[in-house]
């Protein structure tokens, strides 16, 4: 009786360990599978934070020229517009900025500062030209 459970257990143990093997194998595969899907799905993620944070730029650099130009048409800024300007500056600063960005900064800190303009902003005046015509 004896004899019939070890060549049992004999035949059994190589088929037992065998399958154990393999399923180890498994999931291990499927574990790096699921790595690897973890890591295209992050490449992916930071891809498209990249083309908003791009996306961000574009929008703070028009909209800093656009100011630059109106106050400097101005000839001066209100502490309201500069407040806005510094806003906007800091947040283009912040994503990384340029060069020009900087100069535009130091024309509009070398501006006389006042409380209000007396006239509408040039950019207005475009504007309403513009719906009159």
């Amino acid at each position: 009786m004896m004899e019939v459970l070890l060549q049992t257990y004999y035949i059994l143990l190589p088929i037992i360990a065998t399958a154990l093997v393999g399923w180890v194998g498994v999931l291990l595969k499927d574990q790096k599978k699921k790595e690897k899907d973890r890591d295209e799905i992050q490449k992916r993620k930071e891809a498209e934070q990249g083309q908003v944070r791009c996306g961000i730029m574009l929008i703070l650099r028009y909209m800093l020229k656009r100011y630059h130009a109106e106050y400097m048409i101005q000839g001066k800024i209100t502490y309201n517009q500069y407040k806005d300007w510094m806003d906007l500056y800091s947040a283009y600063e912040s994503l990384g900025g340029n060069s020009i960005a900087v100069d535009w900064n130091n024309d509009i800190e070398d501006m006389e500062k006042c409380d209000s303009t007396e006239e509408m902003s040039p950019f207005e005046s475009m504007v309403l030209q513009g719906i009159k015509q």
